[in-house]
């Protein structure tokens, strides 16, 4: 029994033998058996030394294995065998506890979020109310109860998350898919105009606008719904295998177009000649997406690398360019949803901004890694691993 908010109503030592006789339990014994049982977890501190006497079986739960000491043992004590923060990072001191402040000024705190570590060094966020206990006017203890709320956080996170790449994605939709359709209507006025007139020189360069305004509206759109394929949980990959050299010289073919267009050559280097278990078209998507990114920051007449080699119990692959690089600032926000760092190729060429967030989210389905490497002017290198051990996992 907490104090109402709303009649200011205090928490006394009747209180609690009023709420045990009312339920038939006379017998302490049998009262703390209920309060035992109880899911959310209970403290109980004596003032005036703020003594911890009490605490119920959920608080066990909640900590998990410990060798604290969890009683008799004062609030200081008590904070110092765990570490609890503020949702902002700030640690808390024992004055701070919700406890403290209830035994030692009054205060009742309601729903103050908590971030517990543990022994362990995991991280569990819980929701914490506390009250003073009164015997004739004086505060002779104080109660805390708190949940644990990391389940219901870690979903609030998820959330915002996909909130915030939703308002992204509108974003996109609205600047990069209008620029390209306008372009491409314009433009189609233009060229209907220039075949009546027989201004062949105009048709010309007027279709090879629309073509590349076509393109670009296919890269984002194509984009958009890899990212949805990526952060769908309901969708799975769908594992068979795949003959490594003949997967990327399939691949290589579909930039080769584009990388012509910039004389610049795509090479295949150590390709591993096995046969392993992935989802084609998602790491056909990761793959086409580095090819790309290193054919669009390379310059004109170099050579862009693709390795494919077994270490140990994956197969790594590596796509090296020699291109214009990456500061180190940035390389660590290449892969996360939190920016989206696009910038214009070597030849003014644009992107949406989505890819390499798309690509660590479908490497994550195959439990792999990636990462790059990069320095100013001398070129990058973007790697990824897909596990051996996803044979296992080989559609029946």
């Amino acid at each position: 029994m907490i104090i109402d908010k709303d009649n200011g109503k205090k928490l006394t030592i009747d209180s609690f033998n009023e709420f045990g006789y009312t339920l038939g339990f006379n017998d302490d014994k049998n009262f703390d058996s209920i309060i035992d049982q109880s899911p959310t977890a209970i403290i109980v501190a004596t003032a005036p030394k703020g003594e911890v006497v009490y605490i119920n079986d959920a608080v066990w739960d909640f900590r998990g294995e410990t060798d604290a000491k969890l009683t008799g043992i004062t609030i200081e004590e008590y904070v110092g065998s765990w570490k609890e923060f503020y949702p902002d990072g700030r640690q808390y001191t024992s004055e701070e506890m919700p406890l403290a402040r209830s035994l030692m000024t009054g205060e009742v705190v309601y729903g103050e979020e908590i971030i517990v570590e543990l022994d362990d060094g995991t991280r569990k966020w819980a929701i914490a109310y506390s009250s003073p206990i009164h015997k004739d006017d004086e505060i002779v203890a104080a109660i805390v109860i708190f949940s644990d709320i990391t389940e219901i956080i870690q979903q609030k996170t998820k959330l915002q998350e996909l909130n915030d790449l939703k308002n992204r994605l509108f974003k996109l939709l609205a600047h990069d898919l209008r620029s390209p359709y306008n372009a491409i209507i314009g433009f189609s006025e233009l060229l209907l105009s220039s075949v009546e007139k027989g201004d062949l020189e105009s048709v010309k360069r007027y279709a090879l606008i629309i073509k590349e305004s076509a393109q670009k509206a296919f890269l984002t759109t194509n984009n958009l719904l890899e990212w949805v394929l990526a952060n769908s949980d309901a969708i799975t990959p769908k594992f068979v295998k795949n003959n490594i050299p003949l997967f990327v010289s399939e691949i290589v073919e579909e930039i080769r177009l584009f990388s012509n267009k910039k004389d610049i050559t795509i090479v295949s280097k150590t390709l591993v000649d096995i046969d392993i278990v992935f989802d084609k078209d998602m790491i056909g998507s990761v793959v086409r997406n580095m090819l790309n990114n290193a054919v669009k920051f390379s310059n004109k007449h170099t050579e862009v690398v693709i390795k494919a080699e077994q270490i140990e119990d994956n197969i790594v692959f590596s796509i090296i360019d020699k291109g214009v690089g990456i500061a180190e600032e940035k390389l660590s926000t290449l892969f996360t949803s939190e920016k989206v760092p696009s910038q214009r190729g070597t030849d003014g060429e644009k992107g949406s901004g989505l890819g390499l967030s798309i690509c660590t989210e479908l490497i994550n389905k195959h439990n792999g890694d990636i990462w790059a490497e990069s320095a100013i002017d001398k070129g990058s290198m973007f790697c990824f691993t897909l596990p051996m051990t996803l044979e296992a996992q080989l559609e029946e």
